[in-house]
């Protein structure tokens, strides 16, 4: 019974539907205001737009491209992960809105004063970018669409769909989430590029749906136009401290370092940045110089010393299955002492919610020394690593914070601790309970606005 009320509360996240109905008529009702100003800002400058969707890696290729693309034009990149209607067409129109949300924390007298400010924007607002790059979300039918026929791209770039996409709750099944997801290269125009992960099978197949434009391919496997291979972890003094691997474009190869975070959705994300930049007529080499300056994102396998002399991959920025997955090979590869899994609850997942966490709850009893589940989903996770792993190495707790207090207690010097879980379980809370320096938490952490801080 338990797993039936389960599968069914993740379909319904949203209930009543007549009061979700009315939340997202509002919202898109403000969209569309915006969006018309926004589009005149576009026209106005002439800015051309990179869009990047996906179900994974997003704001992480997203900082890479900004990084990339800044060695060769004028780029502005939407702040945090504002992608739906309204942050889109903030982080379009500029002036520091997009940033601005995040200190305010919303509400509407923000809103009420980013209306008034848009029309100054569109007509007055400085030019200060030839290309602004925007992650463009699909929480449910028909958000792709709707900004792509309001914003078409320049470039448009799929990350990864993956088995188990997030948000798939509110789609009828995977396929549903990736023909949304291919909208992005529906108004591609002659001269325009699309960028396609070549690793996703359900991705590189949505090079069949661009009718017009260049399709441009990256991935790890053999074949694409940009190649990431050899990825390999660094260490100093026996700490961690990044990776190195080498990308080969246009028939040679770069070698690029990445310092404070693992996991191959970095190579991934510089692949994907070099990709775009070349397609847009950047050299390789002019690339990777670019490349010097990206630093990984909050959250996303973000590396950093814990307590008793441990390291911590603090990958709490969210958590869908295919992430969960990459994030527990990262660990895995890490040469320390004791591995250690920390995983919350992967929200939105509808009928997939107990499949997807008992396949993670395999992985991770195969991978961890060690393992705590966070959440009511997590049980399943426990569940089915204690088939691989003993008992009383798999802990469970209702919230993150009691987890926190039990992962002090359990490290030991040498440990390698993996934290990970969707935003709603504030796996954060634990990363902060267990680094070696808590105070940089609002430098290092996500969610660490007066706004978040303030949830409870």
């Amino acid at each position: 019974m338990y797993r039936r009320v389960l599968a069914v509360r993740d379909m319904t996240l949203c209930s009543p539907y007549s009061l979700c109905m009315i939340s997202n008529g509002m919202e898109r009702f403000l969209g569309s205001y915006l969006a018309f100003w926004a589009r005149r800002y576009l026209n106005r400058t002439g800015a051309r737009l990179v869009a990047i969707t996906g179900s994974v890696g997003k704001t992480t290729t997203k900082e890479a491209m900004r990084a990339v693309l800044a060695h060769a034009f004028r780029v502005r990149a939407v702040a945090g992960n504002l992608n739906g209607p309204n942050g889109v067409a903030l982080g379009i129109l500029g002036g520091g809105w997009d940033a601005a949300y995040y200190r305010a924390g919303g509400g509407k007298w923000f809103w009420l004063r980013a209306c008034l400010a848009a029309p100054f924007r569109a007509f007055g607002g400085h030019s200060d970018a030839d290309l602004i790059v925007v992650e463009f979300g699909a929480d449910r039918p028909g958000d792709i669409a709707w900004l792509v026929d309001r914003f078409p791209p320049h470039v448009s770039v799929v990350t990864a769909v993956g088995d188990v996409p997030v948000h798939v709750e509110y789609y009828v099944s995977a396929e549903h989430v990736a023909s949304e997801k291919s909208n992005i290269l529906k108004r591609l125009a002659p001269g325009d590029v699309a960028v396609l992960n070549a690793d996703d099978w359900t991705v590189f197949e949505m090079r069949s749906r661009v009718r017009a434009g260049t399709v441009v391919t990256y991935g790890m496997t053999e074949g694409p136009d940009v190649r990431a291979a050899g990825l390999e972890i660094l260490s100093e003094t026996g700490m961690v401290t990044g990776v190195t691997f080498t990308l080969h474009t246009g028939g040679a190869a770069y070698p690029v370092t990445i310092h404070g975070a693992l996991g191959r959705s970095q190579a991934m994300a510089c692949a994907a940045a070099v990709a775009v930049g070349t397609s847009l007529g950047m050299s390789a080499t002019s690339c990777i110089e670019g490349l010097a300056s990206y630093r990984p994102p909050a959250g996303r396998l973000r590396l950093m010393r814990g307590i008793k002399g441990s390291l911590v991959l603090d990958d709490t920025y969210n958590a869908a299955p295919a992430a969960v997955h990459n994030a527990l090979e990262a660990l895995l590869e890490v040469p320390m002492h004791r591995r250690i899994a920390v995983l919350g609850d992967m929200l939105e997942l509808g009928g997939s919610t107990i499949r997807a966490h008992e396949s993670v709850g395999n992985r991770a009893g195969d991978v961890a020394d060690v393992l705590i589940g966070v959440g009511e989903r997590a049980r399943f996770i426990v569940d089915a690593a204690r088939n691989q792993m003993p008992r009383e190495h798999a802990h469970w707790f209702r919230t993150s914070r009691e987890a926190g207090l039990k992962l002090q207690e359990l490290i030991e010097p040498g440990d390698a601790v993996l934290i990970k879980g969707s935003q709603g379980m504030r796996m954060e809370r634990v990363t902060k309970e267990v680094m070696a320096d808590p105070g940089r938490a609002a430098q290092v952490l996500v969610r660490q606005s007066p706004r978040w801080l303030r949830k409870a």
